[in-house]
């Protein structure tokens, strides 16, 4: 990949919505660090203030839910990156309103202020859940299908978020990118994603216990999905609109990264049965095709799953009561 400085770009004004979240904080952290003259406006919601005392950092607590609210806090931003949403299928199901308003009705707000203001470009995120109807509904285990083999709240606001991106690209002329993210880990991670999950068991009990059988699925390190995401940022478009997976590339399967783990704990985290169950009927479920943004914009990972991995672990030892915390109620 190309060393790209980004020197020449008129990116200068950003706004992020989501930036407390797993990705919004990893790509503040990477703008403040490599492009310390750009100004950020950040919102947050129902959350502390990150940067209290970073120049060029305005910090506005909104919800995107209330359109007067986040068309008092546009400007004519350079670029606007919209990351906030409910982010759990399992919640989305309890919770289906919630998830409309924040997730659909949040980005279209988000739209809407972006065509009156004439943002120059917007990215949104999407999800690779939005392509599970590609998934062979007779491979899938009972423990599965109720994960894989419906369309819940969550997916549908996705598909909507893309649906509705073209929308105002083709009608109103608004420059939009949607970023169809894959399974995306990495340290500052505090969810009970299965990486989290599979190192907090790791670390507290010596073992662990995957509920979801050995699938295969596309695992992207954050730095490589931030790198993504600043290449969309700078980089000069060709087009009004497209749609790109942003992932690895390949399939890992939950056995490769337990084995990852081993080699660091240097012990066996499975029984033998267990790694016997874990080597047959793998299915494979995600794998993104990185092809478009791979040669559109020169674009590609750099970061192994065992390198991963490996960098995942150091930060959670470190950090492991915030773990802890997350886990208490649930282990």
């Amino acid at each position: 990949m190309k060393n790209t400085s980004f020197k020449n770009s008129n990116i200068q004004k950003i706004l992020i919505t989501g930036s407390t979240g797993f990705f919004g904080r990893n790509l503040v952290e990477k703008l403040l660090k490599n492009h310390p003259s750009i100004k950020l406006t950040l919102l947050y919601h129902q959350s502390k203030k990150m940067y209290e005392n970073q120049r060029n950092v305005n910090q506005v607590c909104c919800d995107i839910k209330i359109f007067e609210d986040v068309k008092k806090i546009f400007d004519t931003y350079d670029c606007v990156i919209h990351l906030a949403a409910l982010n759990d299928n399992n919640c989305s199901i309890v919770n289906p309103l919630q998830t409309f308003n924040t997730n659909l009705l949040g980005t279209l707000n988000i739209l809407e202020c972006s065509r009156l203001f004439k943002i120059k470009k917007i990215l949104l995120a999407s999800s690779a859940s939005v392509i599970q109807d590609n998934i062979k509904q007779e491979q899938l285990t009972e423990s599965l299908k109720n994960n894989f083999s419906s369309i819940t709240p969550y997916i549908l606001t996705k598909k909507n978020v893309e649906a509705w991106g073209n929308c105002y690209a083709q009608f109103y002329d608004l420059p939009v990118a949607v970023m169809r993210i894959y399974n995306t880990y990495g340290p500052k991670q505090l969810s009970k994603a299965l990486i989290p999950t599979l190192i907090f068991q790791a670390l507290t009990q010596g073992h662990v216990r995957p509920k979801i059988g050995n699938i295969k699925k596309d695992f992207c390190y954050i730095k490589d999905m931030i790198s993504a995401i600043e290449i969309l940022m700078f980089s000069p478009w060709k087009l009004n609109f497209f749609c790109y997976d942003i992932g690895y590339g390949k399939s890992v399967s939950i056995l490769n990264i337990i084995e990852c783990l081993e080699k660091n704990f240097e012990c066996q985290l499975l029984t033998d049965q267990q790694r016997v169950e874990y080597s047959n009927n793998i299915i494979e479920l995600s794998k993104a095709d990185i092809s478009d943004i791979c040669s559109n914009f020169n674009w590609k990972p750099k970061i192994t799953p065992e390198v991963g991995i490996n960098l995942s672990l150091n930060w959670y030892k470190e950090n492991l009561s915030l773990l802890t915390t997350l886990f208490k109620k649930v282990e």
